[in-house]
């Protein structure tokens, strides 16, 4: 059964509301995660929709669900331009399709703002689910759908309904019975 925990709406004005919120949800429930790091990822999900979706704006959805393991699942999301778009606005090669769009995304140090001190968030995530065993990570936008496991991802489909904007969604196991997570992709 899924039970959603928090939900709201942010921007770059309310994304340190929601932060100090997902903070006070991952306190008062004590959960065996590693809370500072769990943080850490969910806003650099959230600042990225803040930073690149093109209108500021951004969804947050907690939920926890316990069959057939106990498991938190964090669900990011923006409706603006998505990242084949953002990826095509600073390549030389302006023709990418979704599923190279996404797998250049992922390149350690790229980033679509060109900043040099950026290009770090995703490869966050990913070293994430690398320490956290049976943690998944996916993400939609465009076409294509990239999904980590144990800090390893790859892009999966190349759908015909195209999503808008960016769809994360972080899985994170609340007990370590040595069954992994429950993934949408197997």
């Amino acid at each position: 059964m899924n039970q959603t925990l928090y939900e709201t709406a942010f921007d770059g004005a309310t994304l340190g509301e929601m932060e100090e919120a997902f903070w006070r949800l991952l306190s008062e429930n004590q959960w065996p995660v590693d809370m500072a790091a769990l943080t850490e990822v969910v806003v650099e999900l959230a600042d990225n929709a803040v930073l690149h979706s093109g209108d500021g704006k951004g969804w947050c959805s907690v939920q926890r669900a316990d069959q057939p393991v106990e498991q938190l699942t964090v669900v990011i999301a923006d409706r603006g331009v998505g990242i084949p778009y953002r990826v095509n606005q600073v390549v030389n090669d302006k023709r990418l399709d979704d599923y190279q769009a996404l797998l250049l995304a992922f390149q350690r140090r790229f980033s679509s703002t060109g900043d040099p001190h950026r290009g770090f968030g995703l490869n966050i995530v990913l070293e994430y689910t690398g320490g956290v065993p049976g943690s998944m990570f996916s993400l939609e936008s465009g076409h294509a759908v990239y999904a980590a496991r144990a800090g390893k991802g790859r892009v999966l489909s190349k759908g015909a309904r195209p999503v808008r904007g960016v769809t994360t969604r972080l899985t994170v196991p609340l007990r370590h019975s040595g069954a992994a997570a429950v993934s949408p992709f197997d």
